[in-house]
């Protein structure tokens, strides 16, 4: 991309976030965005208006007067927060100010006011909020008000500014309806930008939430069943791997010593360093359960001893745990068409192998090259 292209996208970005705040809140975005249109919408009629001569004066003043109460609203929302008082108040202003007298001056049901209170209607459904009774009172006045103004323009016809002639009513139609079709469409443009972030939003939710469903709450390691899920795709593609299962030695001694809440601490630690020296060997780490881990070591038993001799010396080196901390491993080489259970009782042969000769040392099992 060009750099002036560049250059005018950051300006542009810049001005809506100065006039409709931070792409985070789509919903406030399309609020204060309300407020502009109608703004807008308002200071384009009046222009037309008086050059056109197609609605009454007194039209011209009561929109000059509006103007400022519906910029007054949209800085109270954008810069103090108040969103709810700029919606509420720009559709109050509508309901039963703006379109009452757009009716009465200018033409009634052969001017435009009825295609604008639809669009008001619309944007009101759209921002919707439970137990707001000022949101309601003013979709009911954008809903009822038609109907008054009809029975008033029924009965008091001589009440209605008409248009001089017929070419001001075409003028005024096609200008409103411009102004109703491009006001709409910021609209709908808003609330779809809104429905694709809250989607969005929605959808890496609903990933961080499958991702916290495969781990292990207190470790953040893969749980159970994650980790032999990990292992069993890995075998289905028929890939090297090297079973890498570990036991914290007397870890039941060091709960019943120094408390559970120490046992945990210990269990935190010993999943960080797993979590941090599998990431650079591109393995992965679950919890069995309990004091047991299983990390899945892509490769042969030389890159799990590599593994092995990282995680003891990262464990020595930690000098914030209150209690010497050491643990049992046993490897086993995944063996062409082994099943996963056989796969795991090697491995798990060769743990007891290193808890009987000792602990704190790491066993191969037999048929592992």
């Amino acid at each position: 991309m060009p750099t002036d292209d560049r250059r005018h996208r950051a300006h542009l970005r810049r001005a809506i976030t100065l006039l409709l705040g931070p792409d985070s809140d789509p919903l406030s975005q399309a609020q204060l965005l309300f407020a502009l249109t109608a703004t807008a919408f308002l200071f384009i009629a009046l222009v037309f208006n008086v050059i056109a001569g197609t609605a009454d004066p007194r039209l011209d003043w009561i929109y000059a007067g509006l103007m400022p109460v519906h910029a007054w609203l949209w800085y109270q929302g954008r810069w103090h927060g108040r969103l709810r008082l700029t919606t509420n108040g720009v559709l109050i202003v509508l309901s039963f100010i703006a379109l009452p007298t757009n009716w009465v001056f200018n033409a009634g049901s052969h001017g435009p006011t009825l295609l604008v209170s639809t669009i008001a209607l619309a944007y009101s459904v759209g921002v919707h909020q439970r137990n707001d009774p000022v949101l309601r009172l003013a979709q009911g006045g954008l809903v009822l008000m038609p109907a008054v103004m009809l029975a008033i323009e029924h009965r008091f016809p001589e009440w209605i500014f008409q248009y001089r002639h017929p070419s001001d009513r075409f003028g005024d139609l096609i200008i409103s309806y411009v102004l109703s079709s491009i006001s709409l469409g910021v609209l709908i443009l808003g609330h779809s930008r809104r429905f694709r972030q809250e989607l969005q939003r929605a959808d890496e939710l609903a990933e961080q939430l499958r991702e916290l469903a495969r781990r292990d709450s207190l470790t953040q390691l893969l749980n159970h069943h994650s980790i032999l899920e990990v292992v069993e795709q890995r075998l289905s593609e028929r890939l090297p791997v090297t079973l890498y299962l570990a036991d914290i030695d007397h870890f039941k001694r060091i709960n019943d010593e120094y408390g559970h809440q120490t046992g945990d601490a210990i269990l935190k630690a010993l999943s960080d360093l797993m979590l941090d020296i599998c990431a650079t060997m591109n393995a992965d780490a679950g919890r069995l359960g309990g004091e047991e881990f299983l990390l899945m070591v892509p490769g042969g038993v030389d890159q799990a001893l590599v593994l092995d001799q990282q995680l003891r010396s990262a464990l020595d080196r930690r000098t914030d745990l209150v209690c010497p901390v050491t643990f049992s491993a046993g490897l086993a080489e995944w063996q062409p068409d082994q099943s996963l259970d056989r796969l795991i009782h090697r491995a798990d042969t060769a743990l007891y192998a290193a808890k009987d000769a000792g602990r704190n040392r790491t066993r191969v099992a037999p048929g592992s090259p």
